[in-house]
């Protein structure tokens, strides 16, 4: 049975600006940020603002402009299954770091270190947890959404989005749920960049972005708007990384169909140079290719699901069938084809 694509919205950074990290080390790079007004339709209440990171409000927004697109009942929201996949999940580095050093600051010099455990854990902020929760944005989702199935998320490299999608697919095909909500939320920001360079390697031109997805899938061939579409095919290679080794290997040739797709949608670089590297490899296996990392950059956990969403709006005669590539942080390769109905 196939499984359809009936409906998606998403949020893009609007606001990018260099960020620099290091005198010493000349190190910067490109943010970009989501500019989410507060007036807008769904915006979470005051309350929970205030430890939200601005991608976990942007993806209540956005799932539940999904959920008053998609006509779908009470009943079938409150059964629907919901699989996130979330980004970095710490957004201002210095706030959180900041608190933690006047905690231990505050710490008395000469105790063992069972107590000093004790006393770092009592008078840590309560909220600093919570905002660094990984799984804080699937929480709000189903807490603002109504939707109260069967719930993961999956984190924190882009290929977690492939395997939200795959564990939505497949709890599909052998249950009787009907819909599944996949979504995607990304911060970005200096800890990603952190923790992402020091994976990879920094490299000058370096772009990441907040961005958040959400697709509603389902076992029902339903049109919402002109854009439905079936996916057709998963698959991710199986080699397991090295993490000693920070030379891309790029062998997205094998994951490919014998049929050759109308597009070939790609990503994975965190830089310029990469991306060129990665648009003529592409070039090789098909004349007609894209990225959004050009004016994006990397997306994390939300390449994926946000490359689908652009893809939607390609599918045409011209672009019947579209293949979606991927490699995250570690190497790990996917392909997703989508097929218009």
């Amino acid at each position: 049975m196939a499984n359809y694509i009936i409906g998606h919205h998403g949020f893009l950074s609007t606001i990018f600006s260099e960020e620099k990290v290091s005198n010493i080390f000349q190190t910067k790079y490109t943010l970009g940020k989501i500019d989410l007004d507060k007036s807008t339709a769904f915006y979470p209440s005051r309350s929970d603002e205030k430890i939200m990171r601005n991608d976990t409000k942007a993806a209540v927004v956005s799932i539940q402009n999904l959920i008053q697109d998609s006509n779908l009942s009470f009943e079938e929201l409150n059964k629907s299954l919901l699989f996130v996949a979330n980004g970095s999940n710490i957004e201002n580095l210095d706030s959180v770091y900041s608190k933690l050093v006047q905690v231990i600051e505050n710490l008395p010099t000469e105790i063992e270190d069972i107590q000093r455990y004790y006393g770092l854990y009592r008078i840590t902020p309560p909220l600093t947890a919570i905002e660094t929760l990984t799984n804080a944005t699937m929480s709000f989702i189903a807490q603002y959404s109504g939707i109260n199935g069967q719930n993961a998320t999956f984190g924190s490299t882009s290929i977690s989005s492939f395997y939200a999608l795959k564990e939505a697919i497949f709890k599909l095909q052998k249950g009787d749920v009907m819909n599944a909500f996949v979504s995607a939320s990304n911060c970005s920001g200096k800890y990603s960049f952190l923790s992402n360079s020091s994976t990879l390697g920094y490299k000058d031109r370096w772009k990441e972005s907040a961005a958040v997805g959400n697709l509603l899938l389902s076992k029902r061939k339903e049109l919402i708007g002109d854009e439905l579409c079936k996916i057709s095919l998963l698959k991710s290679s199986t080699k397991v990384p090295n993490l000693e080794m920070r030379n891309v290997e790029r062998t997205w040739e094998q994951l490919l169909p014998e049929t050759k797709s109308d597009l070939l949608f790609f990503s994975g670089a965190y830089d310029f140079l990469t991306y060129e590297e990665d648009k003529n490899y592409c070039l090789k296996l098909n004349n007609n290719t894209f990225s959004l990392f050009p004016e994006f950059g990397n997306m994390g956990p939300s390449n994926i699901i946000m490359s689908i969403i652009y893809c939607l709006t390609k599918l045409s005669k011209e672009f019947q069938t579209i293949d979606i590539i991927d490699r995250d942080l570690f190497g790990r390769e996917s392909l997703i084809r989508i097929e218009k109905c």
